[in-house]
């Protein structure tokens, strides 16, 4: 509202931001925003986190798929999303929570130390193994070298 002007514009997208689907009454107030949203400041636009972002998206899927969802319902639902945005954003902050790409990054690297580890072994070891006069013996040396590989291999640190 500019001195006596009303935004009709702003009016008509606040109502439909905020009314629920079948509330018809045009005497309903808009939703207010949290208590604990990020104040507002018009001149230096929107200060609000991603994850707020997120949460308000989600609450605007909730309502799209839930017909006759109350305004309380509405807003229990998008201060449950905020609450698990928050405890997932602390998560990834205690590390507790871990980015699935360096998750696939460390592991296909140790899983190609593996793999070079022990196709490297006939080559290495075809002296050692032609000296096996038995099958039993042939069996226990490359046992024994599998496990050294292993071990080796197990203790790397991440």
């Amino acid at each position: 509202m500019d001195g006596d002007l009303v935004d009709v514009a702003a009016s008509v997208d606040n109502l439909q931001k905020y009314r629920v689907k079948g509330a018809n009454d045009p005497a309903t107030p808009p939703a207010t925003p949290p208590a604990n949203s990020t104040a507002r400041d018009p001149a230096s636009g929107p200060q609000v986190t991603v994850f707020e972002d997120a949460a308000e998206s989600a609450a605007d899927d909730m309502l799209s798929t839930q017909d006759g969802l109350t305004i309380e319902e509405a807003k229990r639902l998008k201060e449950n999303y905020l609450a698990k945005l928050a405890q997932l954003e602390y998560d990834i902050k205690s590390n507790r929570v871990v980015e699935v790409s360096e998750v696939v990054g460390v592991v296909g690297a140790e899983y190609a130390v593996v793999r070079s580890k022990l196709l490297a072994i006939p080559s290495e070891q075809a002296p050692r193994l032609k000296r096996c006069r038995t099958t039993a013996e042939l069996q226990d040396t490359l046992r024994e070298i599998i496990t050294h590989v292993l071990e080796a291999l197990s203790a790397d640190e991440i």
